[in-house]
């Protein structure tokens, strides 16, 4: 007798379920859609053991709203041509936020199983935040 198996994968983000043991995702929506995740919210250089993984989207820190627009969306195509080649990229869209200073982002991408997904995820941009006393001289 042939049993179909099931994908499993650490559920993201990491948590322990109710049995103690590290919570896992099952479906292939989930799975995919925190690979996205990991991908977007991941700065290249940041993994020592794999510089090359992820985008440069913090980098669009130090541009214009409408550049950094530009820019996210050009990191979304291209971590979709070499990170994630399984999938297939149907729509990204990408916002700039000036309530908050963020940029908001929605890709529609198709999975290995040709279902259909979405991811929303927003990018702090030009936000900084300064705590604390200034010194009232330099050193």
């Amino acid at each position: 007798m042939i049993s179909s198996a099931t994908e499993t994968a650490i559920s993201l983000p990491f948590s322990i379920d109710t049995s103690g043991k590290v919570a896992a995702a099952n479906t292939q929506s989930k799975i995919w859609d925190d690979r996205v995740l990991s991908v977007l919210g991941t700065c290249v250089r940041e993994r020592l053991l794999n510089p090359l993984f992820g985008t440069r989207i913090p980098f669009a820190l130090f541009e214009s709203a409408d550049d950094a627009v530009g820019e996210v969306k050009e990191e979304i195509n291209l971590a979709f041509t070499t990170l994630l080649p399984t999938l297939s990229l149907t729509s990204s869209q990408v916002s700039f936020n000036y309530t908050n200073g963020s940029i908001d982002i929605v890709v529609v991408f198709q999975l290995p199983n040709n279902a259909t997904s979405t991811v929303r995820t927003s990018a702090l941009v030009g936000t900084i935040v300064l705590s604390g006393s200034n010194p009232s001289y330099e050193v």
